[in-house]
């Protein structure tokens, strides 16, 4: 205020030039942890969705596979956690049969179930949106990794879906 525009601007410029010597000067990025759960269950497509529609540049998940090796989002081993369903570890139930479950740990809005990692690459797929996918994987049990195999089939889902390749990377905390 009170300066003429072309020194503000040239004022703008040295600061500009401060921050970027010091490194301060980088893409920021905003990450929405389970998707965006004020309008919709963590974890569940529409989170994401609305997540991306929102200007988020990468959503956080969480992954558990079923018994017939469907990956899908949930960040518990169990369906007592967010769903009127009680007591369904994923490692011993089929997709099939999850599609019972009502999900409602934050609402029942959309009368959703839990989504499979497929049916979020499939909504998401053409977006600059990253997926950061944490491995639960019934906490890296025995049965998860060696019986259902769930690296390996994280890999099938995510290898059918070439353009997909640079838009997710995986984490987990589980030595298994």
């Amino acid at each position: 205020v009170g300066y003429p525009r072309t020194t503000q601007i040239k004022e703008l410029e040295k600061e500009l030039e401060k921050l970027n010597k010091k490194g301060r000067l980088s893409p920021q990025f905003i990450s929405a942890h389970r998707g965006i759960t004020t309008y919709a269950n963590e974890n569940s497509l529409s989170s994401c969705l609305f997540a991306s529609s929102e200007g988020a540049s990468h959503i956080e998940i969480d992954l558990q596979i079923c018994a017939d090796k469907e990956i899908v989002l949930c960040h518990n081993s169990q369906t007592n956690y967010n769903s009127d369903k009680s007591g369904w570890y994923f490692t011993n139930i089929t997709y099939d049969r999850l599609v019972g479950a009502t999900l409602n740990d934050y609402s029942t809005t959309y009368k959703e179930t839990y989504s499979r990692l497929s049916d979020l690459i499939e909504n998401i797929i053409y977006t600059d949106v990253i997926v950061i996918a944490e491995l639960k994987f019934d906490g890296g049990s025995t049965k998860a990794v060696d019986e259902l195999k769930c690296i390996e089939n994280l890999k099938r889902i995510v290898d059918k879906y070439p353009e997909f390749e640079g838009h997710w990377f995986a984490i987990t905390f589980y030595a298994p």
